[in-house]
C-alpha cells in the first residue's frame, strides 16, 4: 500500500516529492517503489527489492531518471547487497555499486557522506571458515567520482585478493599456525604487481 509521502526541496533539484508504494511480494521478499519528482529535473524511478531466505539475503536499490531536463541526459544509481551461505562451509558476499555519471551524488544525495564520495567499491568475496582454515578471495575494483583525480592517483584494482590462513593445537599446549595473503594491483595507467605476505605462528600455554 501507500506510505506517507516526503515533500522537500533543493537548490540543485527545485521542489521534491516522494511518494513510496510498498508490496509485501511473500514471507521472506517485499519490494518498495519509490517514485519521485524532482521539479527542475523530471520523475526519478526509484527501487528498493529485499530478499531472505535459509541460504541467501540481500537487497538491490535502483534509482533511474528517464531524462534529466538539467542534464540532458539519463541518470542512475545501483547498488547491491547479497550473502550467498553455500554449501560445505562456503560463502559468497557481492557489495557492487554504479553511477551513471561523476556527479551523480552532488546532484541527488540525502546526506554529506554520500555527496563527498570520492569512489565507488565493487566487490565480490568467495570464503570458507572452519574450526582450522580461513581460506578467501576477493575481487575489488572502483569507479572514479572524483574527476580532478589523476590517472596514477585513482585506486588500484585488487584482482585477485587470495588469503589463507590455518591453526592446530598440537598436545601439552603446543600451538602451530600461519597467515598469509597474495595480492595483484592493476590499473589503468601506473605501475601495477603483485604483494604477498606469509606469517607463520607458534604458540605455548603454559597454563
Amino acid at each position: 500500500g501507500l506510505l506517507f509521502p516526503t515533500i522537500g526541496s533543493s537548490s540543485r533539484s527545485g521542489a521534491v516529492i516522494t511518494v513510496p508504494w510498498y508490496w509485501n511480494i511473500a514471507l521472506q521478499q517485499d519490494l518498495t517503489l519509490e517514485p519521485t519528482l524532482y521539479a527542475r529535473r523530471g520523475v526519478d524511478l526509484g527501487v528498493e527489492y529485499r530478499w531472505l531466505t535459509a541460504s541467501m539475503r540481500g537487497t538491490l536499490d535502483l534509482n533511474f531518471l528517464p531524462h534529466d531536463r538539467l542534464a540532458d541526459a539519463a541518470r542512475s544509481h545501483l547498488q547491491l547487497r547479497d550473502r550467498w551461505q553455500l554449501p560445505r562451509g562456503w560463502r559468497l558476499d557481492i557489495d557492487a555499486a554504479d553511477a551513471s555519471d561523476p556527479h551523480y551524488f552532488e546532484d541527488f544525495a540525502d546526506g554529506s557522506q554520500s555527496s563527498s564520495a570520492i569512489f565507488l567499491t565493487r566487490r565480490a568475496v568467495l570464503s570458507y571458515r572452519d574450526d582450522t582454515w580461513r581460506l578467501g578471495a576477493d575481487l575489488r575494483h572502483h569507479q572514479t567520482l572524483d574527476t580532478a583525480l589523476t590517472s596514477t592517483e585513482r585506486p588500484y584494482a585488487e584482482f585477485p585478493r587470495l588469503s589463507a590462513s590455518g591453526h592446530w593445537r598440537a598436545r601439552r599446549g603446543l600451538g602451530l599456525g600461519f597467515d598469509s595473503e597474495l595480492t595483484g594491483f592493476t590499473r589503468t595507467d601506473g605501475v601495477g604487481g603483485w604483494r604477498t605476505r606469509l606469517r607463520p605462528e607458534f604458540s605455548y600455554d603454559l597454563a
